[in-house]
């Protein structure tokens, strides 16, 4: 089976996306949308050739309609068989997009600073970034900023006493840190 044309259904049994793939592609989430936890509740029509795939993907798009323009229940943005999710942008933009992304100018990395300083962050994106972080080794460079931010800052013990923990490989529990705090104050 190398192409084929799939169809993730909620827990309901209503359909709400639809794909064309290769390989494990069924499985993998798409722009703004993820698969259904549960593998039961994909199902894959498998076809001859890609174009059959785009072809299948197109008539299930038109059995089931699309949500964002008031036919149906799916959440795809197109109605198939061109293989992009999403809008398509114009020759024009692309060129301007690769422009600022291969060099930005001081100006326009200044303007993503500034937009995104202070800018609050969720639960879930902070719980992404360190998992993106985890076992990652810190280079030389990122290890002198922060001792250089660090430099002339005296700590609390119980700051000390998390950070030899933190060094040491160990987690530092809540209950830990209470029974630490309990015993220090006596």
């Amino acid at each position: 089976m190398d192409f084929y044309s799939y169809l993730w259904l909620r827990k309901n049994d209503q359909p709400y996306y639809v794909g064309k793939g290769t390989g494990n592609r069924a499985f993998k989430s798409v722009k703004g949308h993820r698969p259904p936890k549960d593998r039961g509740r994909i199902i894959i029509f498998p076809q001859d050739s890609e174009a059959d795939a785009f072809e299948s993907e197109i008539a299930l798009i038109w059995l089931f309609g699309r949500k964002d323009i008031g036919t149906g229940c799916l959440h795809n943005q197109t109605d198939g068989g061109d293989g992009v999710a999403g809008y398509r942008f114009s020759d024009d933009a692309k060129q301007h997009m690769s422009l600022i992304h291969s060099n930005p100018s001081k100006e326009f990395r200044a303007k993503i600073s500034a937009t995104l300083t202070g800018r609050p962050l969720t639960d879930d994106t902070k719980h992404k970034m360190s998992q993106v972080r985890k076992g990652k080794k810190k280079s030389p460079a990122w290890k002198a900023k922060i001792a250089a931010a660090h430099l002339g800052k005296s700590f609390s013990d119980t700051h000390r006493a998390n950070l030899s923990l933190s060094h040491k490989g160990k987690s530092w529990s809540v209950a830990r840190r209470l029974a630490y705090e309990k015993g220090k104050k006596k």
